[in-house]
């Protein structure tokens, strides 16, 4: 009876011994996942500040290209103006 109850002692240590290790790695294992999902989170934030500066330079760019346009049909204007011997004074 005893040495059933010391290998049955022994034979739990055992087993308590490889959980405790199985459990240390999945400890691991759940923090390596915390990190990629905050560095997940991470990047998809960058990426959204990203779009947002794509699309703010797309809109300058845009506001750029109307201002250069109206310029240019200001010049065309004048230059119609002056082929048809209308005196174009400064603007």
């Amino acid at each position: 009876m005893t040495k059933i109850a010391i290998t049955l002692a022994v034979t739990s240590s055992i087993l308590l011994m490889i959980a405790w290790d199985k459990i240390q790695v999945l400890k691991v294992s759940i923090g390596s996942l915390m990190v990629e999902l905050k560095t997940e989170k991470t990047n998809s934030e960058k990426m959204k500040q990203l779009y947002k500066m794509e699309a703010e330079a797309n809109q300058i760019n845009r506001d750029e290209i109307i201002r250069l346009n109206k310029e240019l049909t200001d010049v065309k204007v004048d230059i119609e103006k002056s082929k048809s011997g209308t005196t174009v004074i400064g603007k």
